[in-house]
């Protein structure tokens, strides 16, 4: 089980470094301080499942490739904030926490949907403020 989990924590890490990368910040919902990426042109938020979207939430980038599902969110909650707010929107019995990491600046939560095994992530990070928070949700799609 183990290397399961390290591939999903090395895939989710990947497209976390590269959509971090984005454009420049957003005049909306978030702070200017925060540096946060806008979503990029065209991005198609009707293939994120809700589960993965907290109030208020901004989609930034969706990937959908033939193993993993990306999607790049801006949420207007501080890292701790979101953390709990994801733990409980992805509650058993649909879903099962498979280990949890919390370092104050960024979190991890990995899971197993229980509908079909299918292993998921859940990292959030700070950008420059705390009022708000960079999450990319991964989901390792596989039959089971």
């Amino acid at each position: 089980m183990a290397r399961p989990l390290r591939v999903l924590a090395l895939c989710a890490a990947a497209a976390a470094v590269t959509s971090a990368c984005g454009n420049g910040a957003t005049k909306e919902a978030f702070p200017p301080e925060c540096g946060l990426p806008s979503p990029a042109p065209g991005v198609d938020a009707s293939e994120v499942p809700e589960e993965f979207l907290l109030k208020g939430s901004q989609v930034r980038q969706v990937s959908d490739e033939k193993d993993l599902f990306v999607v790049a969110l801006n949420v207007p909650l501080g890292v701790q904030e979101a953390l709990d707010a994801y733990r409980e929107k992805l509650a058993p019995p649909n879903f099962e926490i498979v280990s949890e990491d919390n370092e104050g600046f960024e979190a991890e939560m990995y899971l197993r949907r229980a509908e079909d095994g299918n292993l998921m992530a859940v990292q959030i990070r700070r950008p420059g403020c705390a009022e708000a928070s960079a999450v990319f949700v991964t989901v390792a799609k596989r039959s089971r």
